[in-house]
């Protein structure tokens, strides 16, 4: 690849994918894909972005997927910097809630960007229902860093969406006996 991408394991099952067998593969499809549209470099640098975002930040994830720890149907870690939660919840299939946590930049004194994703097995819940500290989003994504951050401490923040889960499902289930 003209030394423009790191030699790495992955590039030779996408040139025998591209040439050889036509299976599916991410990094095959996407310039066989751009093949005619763009020059080499230009290919290349959308690969090199698409590999650093996604495709190697998911594979890190998976090297550490032992090091998470579990509070029932939570799952959660502190890390030391910030990834795309969004690639969480297949990691952990059986998880309602999937909770990772950094310290945000030194400006936001010494505050936590807390991420907090709903799990694939998760039925009934929505996050931006729970009124969770600092926190705005979706019905499946909440994030602490779009409030700047909180104090909380993550492992209180585990306890605190625990909690908030258990309290929605009694209103729920409290609601169905009355009707």
């Amino acid at each position: 690849m003209r030394g423009l991408v790191a030699p790495a394991n992955e590039f030779g099952a996408a040139a025998i994918a591209a040439d050889h067998t036509g299976e599916e593969n991410v990094i095959s499809d996407l310039l066989q894909s751009l093949e005619d549209d763009m020059c080499l470099q230009e290919s290349f640098d959308l690969l090199r972005k698409v590999l650093e975002k996604r495709l190697w930040v998911r594979y890190d994830l998976l090297a550490i997927k032992d090091e998470f720890e579990i509070d029932g149907k939570i799952v959660y870690k502190k890390l030391d910097k910030k990834i795309d939660a969004g690639l969480l919840p297949c990691l952990f299939p059986d998880a309602e809630v999937v909770i990772v946590a950094w310290l945000m930049s030194e400006g936001s004194k010494g505050k936590w960007a807390i991420k907090v994703r709903l799990g694939i097995g998760a039925a009934g819940i929505a996050l931006n229902e729970l009124d969770l500290p600092d926190a705005g989003g979706r019905w499946n994504a909440i994030s602490t860093s779009r409030h700047g951050g909180t104090n909380v401490e993550p492992e209180e923040y585990v306890k605190i969406v625990k909690d908030k889960i258990e309290e929605a499902r009694k209103k729920v289930a409290s609601n169905l006996a009355l009707n």
